[in-house]
């Protein structure tokens, strides 16, 4: 008689057998990107901010992927952090992924284009006007920054001419 299947084997899916066997992947290997969905911004507008990662090598590698492994990094141009995701972040995940030669796997995070919030749970303040910089990283791995323009709070862009129109 076969033994019943334990809880742990019907809870999770069958173990990949090419991720189990597959080598860690070398961080000389691997190439990460940082990519915005816009070139410019207003406060309270939904950011796509991209994590990007490529197997640069001939052979699958795997790789942590994870959120404990990742981090989005907003500075203005002076260098100072505006946004980070390590702020408030809640129950980071470590999920180990096969990465095949030569593929790209990306991760998007959506952000408020506000700075990272001085309480968690509450909004964060509208960042200056001007250009800023995202990078990203994975584990030790970190990309280059990509430039993008956050502008003036559209409240401030209309005026009222009523008052000039009174005689």
């Amino acid at each position: 008689s076969s033994a019943p299947p334990s809880d742990a084997a019907s809870a999770s899916p069958t173990p990949d057998p090419a991720l189990a066997s597959a080598t860690a992947c070398e961080p000389s290997d691997l190439r990460l990107a940082a990519a915005v969905d816009k070139g410019r911004y207003h406060p309270g507008d939904e950011a796509q901010l991209r994590l990007g990662i490529t197997n640069l090598s001939s052979t699958p590698c795997k790789l942590d992927v994870g959120t404990a492994q990742q981090e989005f990094t907003v500075r203005d141009a002076a260098g100072a952090d505006v946004f980070s995701t390590r702020v408030c972040q809640q129950e980071p995940t470590h999920q180990d992924m096969l990465l095949d030669p030569h593929e790209e796997q990306s991760a998007v995070y959506r952000w408020d284009v506000r700075r990272s919030p001085s309480a968690c749970g509450t909004p964060g303040a509208d960042p200056a006007p001007g250009e800023h910089f995202l990078t990203v990283a994975l584990g030790d791995l970190t990309s280059r920054p990509v430039s993008f323009q956050v502008r003036p709070s559209t409240c401030l862009l209309y005026t009222s001419d009523a008052a000039d129109d009174s005689l």
